[in-house]
């Protein structure tokens, strides 16, 4: 949280809209913590089918779900 060294640099590089646009997408910004824990949690990016499907191999067919 804060200004980071580099923070006042950039800003002048890129200019006030361009540094607060990229401040605001944070989805864009590596973090290597979250990537390697979804790495290993397959199921929390799993959509519906998939976890339907994994769910009937698991356990048989799940009626009424």
């Amino acid at each position: 949280m804060g200004v980071r060294s580099g923070d006042l640099e950039r800003l002048r590089e890129v200019g006030y809209e361009a540094y607060v646009e990229a401040q605001l997408a944070y989805e864009t910004l590596p973090d290597p913590h979250i990537d390697a824990f979804m790495a290993k949690s397959r199921v929390l990016l799993a959509d519906q089918c998939e976890l339907r499907r994994a769910a009937n191999v698991a356990y048989g067919r799940l009626d009424g779900f």
